[in-house]
């Protein structure tokens, strides 16, 4: 009885112990699950949040995002990691430690020196290293890295944009092994999605930002732009303000940048811009309206006389000499102003077209400052229509050379033909320079159009030589000072020569001294070189300007070419009959040859001969004329000259 008692008491102490362990373990897998069931909702709670986090401040939404990833994993570092510009390392960008203090660490790895771990990165959407030392994609950092810091477990999820492999975020937990469960794979996984859209957000908010900075502000001054000042007109009109409105236009700017460069231009605006920027009253703005336009507006404005002082006062300022680069220069300036009352109906247009007017008007004027009349606006408007006129006539082929003959009444012959522009417009007929040229120089067609006309020249002449419809005599061409001092120059006339066959000696270049001062030493450099390749070079409009004694020491000149007012006044102005007399005796004693235009007359003649001059051009022998006649009208011309040496 006693042996059944107690196997009956062993069996229930033995069930009571299983009970016991199975309720046990039910207890712990209960907590296990309710512990789970706690972390799920904690990092749903945290997710949560990364939602709501506001990606206005990259910075801080960074710091945000990794500071709720490192809670969520309860680890002690979370950090942003980039690739480098050459995709050979990855570079901290950020980092989040929690209470325990522990060193900063390396903050670039090299690809070079852990290159498994890269490839990892690359490959993997998570790199789960539970033993990062013996992990082998984490393994190589176990001797510094890892033994610095402590760092017994990574988790590192890799950042993509578009595909494309850009970085990563670290986690790295101190102290025993951690083992990442797939929620906790799952939970780093989304918030690297939110860092890769704060970086986008960041790009699109730049991206948006420079498109609106591009639009509204000018590349090269930082200025607002005419879109910005168009814009600020038209709400100072709607609210009823006043305005006043002054164009500073810089003259020739489009001839400038052809000539001295791109880098010098734009270090000539800014120059003017910052010197603009300390005469500004409270309340103006200064824009850059066009490219050779600055624009300052005043709303609201005073009366007229305060505007127009102002405007005196921008021009007195920009007179003296600008810093450009390193070097000092004296930009040309005009400026124009106009108004608008306020109550009078007016527009954005209407303003700035009557403020452009005024600038115009006081370039071609030669004033300092204009304000606006009504009449500008017509002669503004026909500036307009010329140069898109011209432009058109450029590309349909109306700009053509004339020729006129040079002869030596010596010897009786044609000795060359010089090449006048002449435009053949469509409605208008033949226009001699003098009606578009100033134009095209401010406009800078100047150098296209010289250049069609060059090369038509020489196609010419180098057709009437090969079919010995003229004798062997040169073309002189004239060459300004836009054409000459642009890049290249001398190159696309050397060009030009070879393709038509003319040899470079069978070419005069005819520059006037005003070509010259544009820049003096470049101008000395172009010539040279044409002249060591053959091309021979005559100064234009001899003895008009105040330094042409300089110019002829300096410059390989072969010819020096009488200007016409001179030869006018021979024999009745002592003056000029001395001016010619002396010219010719330099000549001769330099030996270089004189040729006298505008000859009209015999007696002309006979006073130039007995000056020691031969070479003349002019109505007298023959009238400039196109290429179709020009053959037929040499003849003409040596039996002028036979009845001259006849008489």
């Amino acid at each position: 009885m006693d042996s059944v008692l107690i196997v009956a008491a062993s069996m229930l102490a033995t069930g009571v112990v299983a009970w016991s362990v199975q309720h046990w373990r039910l207890g712990g897998a209960r907590r296990e699950a309710r512990q789970a069931e706690l972390r799920s909702e904690r990092l749903r709670a945290l997710f949560l949040d990364v939602l709501r986090i506001d990606y206005t401040d990259l910075d801080s939404t960074l710091m945000r995002l990794l500071d709720c990833l490192r809670r969520g994993l309860e680890v002690e570092r979370v950090s942003l990691w980039l690739l480098s510009p050459d995709d050979d390392a990855i570079e901290r960008r950020a980092l989040v430690r929690g209470s325990e203090p522990l060193p900063e660490g390396a903050a670039r790895i090299e690809r070079s020196t852990h290159p498994r771990y890269f490839e990892a990165c690359r490959q993997a959407l998570v790199v789960a290293a539970d033993d990062a030392a013996s992990d082998p994609r984490t393994s190589e950092f176990a001797k510094d890295y890892l033994a610095e810091l402590g760092i017994r477990s990574m988790m590192d999820v890799p950042l993509r944009k578009f595909g494309a492999h850009i970085g990563l975020v670290c986690c790295e937990h101190t102290g025993s092994l951690r083992h990442w469960t797939t929620q906790e794979q799952n939970f780093a996984t989304a918030v690297a999605t939110q860092l890769t859209m704060a970086f986008e957000h960041a790009e699109h908010r730049e991206a948006r930002e420079n498109l609106l900075q591009r639009t509204l502000n000018d590349a090269e001054t930082g200025l607002p732009n005419g879109v910005w000042l168009r814009d600020r007109i038209a709400s100072a009109l709607d609210q009823g303000h006043s305005l006043g409105l002054i164009v500073i236009s810089l003259v020739q700017y489009r001839l400038l940048r052809q000539i001295r460069g791109d880098e010098f231009a734009a270090a000539l605006i800014q120059s003017v811009a910052r010197r603009l920027r300390v005469l500004l009253p409270s309340g103006a703005v200064l824009a850059r309206l066009e490219a050779e336009d600055l624009a300052l507006l005043i709303a609201p404005d005073g009366d007229e006389a305060a505007l127009a002082a102002l405007a005196r006062r921008v021009r007195a300022s920009l007179n003296e000499a600008l810093t450009v680069g390193e070097d000092l220069f004296r930009a040309e300036i005009r400026a124009g102003y106009t108004r608008a009352e306020a109550g009078v109906a007016t527009s954005v247009d209407v303003l700035i077209g009557e403020a452009s007017a005024a600038a115009l008007a006081a370039s071609k004027a030669g004033a300092e400052t204009l304000g606006f009349d009504p009449a500008m606006r017509m002669r503004a408007r026909r500036r307009l229509e010329l140069e898109q006129a011209m432009r058109l006539g450029l590309e349909r082929g109306e700009f053509e050379p004339w020729f006129q003959p040079v002869v030596d009444v010596a010897l009786g012959r044609v000795v060359g033909l010089e090449a006048l522009l002449r435009w053949r417009h469509p409605t208008q007929g033949i226009l001699a320079p003098a009606e578009f040229l100033p134009e095209a120089v401010a406009s800078g067609l100047i150098v296209p159009i010289g250049r069609a006309t060059i090369e038509q020249a020489v196609r010419t002449h180098a057709g009437w030589l090969r079919q010995g419809l003229v004798p062997d005599i040169y073309l002189g061409v004239n060459w300004s000072a836009p054409e000459m001092l642009v890049p290249d120059s001398d190159s696309a006339i050397l060009s030009a020569l070879a393709r038509h066959g003319l040899r470079p000696e069978q070419l005069l270049l005819e520059v006037t001294e005003t070509a010259l001062l544009h820049d003096v030493d470049l101008a000395e450099r172009v010539l040279r070189s044409l002249v060591q390749r053959g091309v021979r070079v005559c100064l234009d409009d001899f003895a008009t300007g105040f330094s042409s004694l300089v110019h002829v020491k300096r410059f390989p000149l072969e010819q020096l070419k009488i200007e016409g007012s001179f030869v006018q006044g021979l024999g009745r102005n002592v003056q000029d009959t001395a001016i010619v007399r002396a010219i010719s005796g330099l000549a001769a004693e330099l030996k270089q040859k004189i040729v006298a235009e505008g000859i009209e007359a015999p007696t002309q003649i006979g006073l130039l001969r007995s000056m020691g001059v031969n070479l003349m051009q002019g109505y007298y022998f023959a009238e400039p004329m196109p290429p179709s006649v020009v053959p037929a009208r040499i003849s003409t011309t040596l039996h002028r000259l036979r009845e001259l040496q006849a008489a």
